[in-house]
């Protein structure tokens, strides 16, 4: 009953539309994800200083022990986009089959080892199938400049709502993510810098990182009336109707350096961070077509 019409028309975006205002109730949800992502990227920013920190005390404690670690002032001048991409599937499939059955004599037959009776019969089915498929996709975007996220003061990462288990507004474990840049940032010798750029950490090695997060829940049913009479069964292969909700949400986070104005304020991403946010853009498409093929 709650997948009913799936295919039929362009999907709602919430799977119990009839309980309340669609629009609304996607609003709040998307809004809702929108600020757990940045409390999220707040934090894992914040962490990154915090290790940074806790480093260079160790080294002046004991500087054998703990060897000096590189700068990682430049993630002050870099940023986050966000590209999310929720993507809601409704399918569904009616397959009636119908078989003629016309029992025959049995046939005895005769062995050196006794008789055996073999049963007679006559089938013929019949099925057809017919089914619909309806896709809605929507797209956001938006960007944040880790100075700005900074700039708002420090959180606990308990201040970052979650959602249970099995939904994309959960831990996304942005901070481990880049926890295990920063080590490897800080790891002298191990990354080659880029061109011009001097080894001493006071300008990223990297030039861009990307993070990519999915959820995809399915939800399904079917209901297959069964007859079988003496001479004709109903449905006796499959079910009789088909029906299936997918509900994918993506997230790409894609982060580099920006770009200031003569004020020192961020105007954009950097040359590089643009490319390879339209590559991961292009990646996402052709990935999402290759999921869901036309027929």
């Amino acid at each position: 009953m709650i997948l009913s019409g799936c295919g039929l028309t362009v999907p709602n975006m919430q799977p119990f539309a009839f309980t309340g205002d669609d629009a609304k109730v996607e609003g709040l949800k998307e809004s809702s994800l929108t600020g757990f992502i940045k409390c999220e990227l707040h934090f894992a920013v914040q962490q990154m200083f915090d290790l940074a920190a806790l480093d260079e005390n160790n080294t002046k404690v004991d500087p054998i022990k703990y060897p000096p670690h590189p700068s990682i002032d430049w993630l002050r001048n870099w940023g986050a986009t966000v590209s999310m991409k929720i993507i809601v599937d409704e399918k569904s499939t009616l397959a009636p089959g119908l078989s003629y059955n016309s029992p025959m004599e049995n046939i005895i037959s005769t062995f050196s080892t006794g008789k055996v009776t073999t049963p007679q019969s006559f089938t013929f089915g019949v099925g057809a199938s017919v089914s619909s498929d309806a896709t809605r996709t929507e797209n956001l975007s938006f960007y944040y400049p880790f100075s700005d996220l900074l700039a708002e003061g420090r959180i606990e990462k308990e201040s970052c709502s979650k959602a249970p288990p099995g939904t994309i507004d959960t831990d996304l474990k942005i901070d481990d993510f880049l926890r295990s840049k920063y080590e490897a940032a800080t790891v002298g010798g191990l990354i080659l810098h880029k061109v011009g750029v001097p080894a001493d950490g006071s300008v990223s090695p990297f030039l861009t990182f990307t993070y990519e997060v999915q959820f995809v829940v399915t939800t399904s049913g079917n209901a297959t009336p069964t007859w079988k009479l003496v001479h004709v069964s109903a449905n006796p292969n499959g079910p009789l109707l088909a029906l299936m909700r997918t509900r994918t949400d993506e997230v790409i986070i894609t982060m580099g350096e920006v770009l200031k104005d003569e004020k020192g304020k961020t105007i954009a991403p950097a040359p590089e961070t643009w490319l390879q946010l339209q590559a991961n853009l292009i990646g996402q498409a052709v990935a999402s077509a290759l999921r869901n093929p036309q027929p």
